[in-house]
């Protein structure tokens, strides 16, 4: 569902009116057909730094939320399809490209990447109007975001130290 988002969100900024609503309303309908489309977990699970990643995961719960997102999607193109401000549209899509990524991650490092990634879309919505106001409100909202991002890795780096995995398990205090 995130790299059919993605997709739109690269494709809207050049895309005619007609194709543009297709795209705003298309594509969150074509993700919503696919997230109940993901398999369970990859065939191949790639490693990082010695761990292993599964940057998918579907489940009860991440099918519900990315069901959810892509109703949101879907409702947002019907919404947007007299926008013309084009980099805002591309960066909504490309946050919610994002946003099925940490929906769908399977380990730590995978929601982490794309946590940070939807620092920027959602980062490149505030600055698209262009105004003084904007850039300041975009330049506060990204440190905070970041700085969650900061205590993210803070504790993923500690789940890591304390258990030697990056998937996701029952994390309890000791």
């Amino acid at each position: 569902p995130g790299a059919v988002m993605l997709i739109a969100a690269l494709l809207i900024p050049m895309a005619p009116a007609a194709l543009r609503a297709i795209l705003l309303v298309g594509a969150p309908a074509i993700a919503l057909a696919l997230v109940w489309q993901l398999p369970d977990t990859l065939a191949t699970a790639p490693s990082f730094l010695g761990m292993t990643l599964e940057p998918i995961r579907a489940d009860a719960l991440s099918r519900l939320f990315g069901t959810v997102f892509a109703l949101m999607g879907i409702a947002g193109g019907l919404y947007a399809l007299r926008q013309t401000n084009r980099t805002e549209l591309s960066a909504a899509y490309a946050y919610m490209a994002f946003a099925f990524g940490v929906i769908f991650a399977g380990d730590l490092i995978t929601v982490l990447i794309f946590w940070e990634l939807m620092a920027l879309g959602s980062a490149t919505v505030i600055f698209a109007s262009g105004t003084e106001a904007a850039r300041r409100a975009g330049l506060r909202y990204l440190a905070v975001h970041l700085f969650g991002g900061v205590l993210l890795m803070a504790g993923v780096a500690g789940e890591v130290a304390s258990s030697g995995q990056v998937t996701f398990a029952s994390m309890l205090p000791d």
